[in-house]
């Protein structure tokens, strides 16, 4: 089978997906919608969704089945690993890593140089520069300048 990325949305995306799925001949390995605009940089495994109107500025890095709904934000230097989902409306600040497996609702900010921790569940914006994890999310401590996520 070969590799496949879908660009585009709505109903023609569903009806392709029927049709590609029924003829066994691809793999989806990624979803694009209509109107997302990409940073240079980017780096996107396997999996990836991207819905319409999201904004992935410079240099951001998404894991595999990593989910970025619509009109969400990922600024510069953000990542978003594995199967972490981002509701509609997300804004992710510079230098921000989101880490496996964390859900994020819909309209909330994430501040620059902020951690997720695996497993959370964020329903209200961070700041700046802490480390939070927990369902719901909870700031844990802060960060310090240039402090690195994974030791």
């Amino acid at each position: 089978m070969k590799n496949l990325v879908l660009i585009g949305g709505g109903n023609q995306a569903h009806y392709t997906i029927d049709i590609i799925e029924r003829e066994n001949k691809y793999t989806i390995i990624g979803i694009i919608g209509n109107n997302v605009k990409l940073g240079v940089g980017i780096v996107a495994m396997a999996g990836c969704i991207f819905n319409p109107k999201a904004v992935l500025e410079d240099f951001t890095f998404f894991a595999t089945g990593a989910q970025v709904e619509h009109d969400c934000y990922i600024s510069n230097f953000a990542s978003i690993s594995a199967g972490s989902i981002l509701g509609g409306y997300v804004k992710v600040g510079n230098f921000s890593a989101i880490t496996l497996g964390v859900t994020v609702i819909d309209r909330v900010g994430i501040g620059k140089n902020t951690v997720v921790g695996s497993g959370s569940v964020v329903v209200k914006d961070l700041p700046d520069n802490v480390l939070v994890y927990g369902n719901p999310a909870k700031i844990i401590r802060d960060r310090k300048l240039r402090e690195k996520f994974l030791k």
